[in-house]
């Protein structure tokens, strides 16, 4: 499946299939998950606080989208909590 394959589902049938994924093993759900992030970048580009934007597997095997900021630990940016069924997690620098 491809990202744009991805967006295209309703917010419904990402859930549905997320649940399937394995997080901790090989599967194309890595590759969307970097796709996702590269997505999320561009719409992100400039924001001077934003230093890093990243992906992969965090607690309890959710794929996440690893916004790493220059602000305090715990000041947290106005971005989505998901990002197309990816978790939008914010991380001090």
């Amino acid at each position: 499946m491809t990202f744009s394959e991805w967006k295209a589902l309703s917010p419904e049938e990402r859930i549905r299939i997320r649940k399937t994924w394995k997080p901790y093993e090989a599967g194309y759900w890595h590759a969307l998950n970097a796709e996702a992030v590269e997505h999320f970048k561009r719409e992100h580009d400039g924001d001077p606080k934003i230093v890093k934007v990243l992906g992969g597997t965090f607690h309890g095997g959710r794929l996440i989208i690893g916004v790493r900021k220059n602000v305090r630990w715990q000041e947290h940016l106005p971005l989505p909590e998901d990002y197309y069924g990816f978790d939008i997690v914010q991380l001090g620098d």
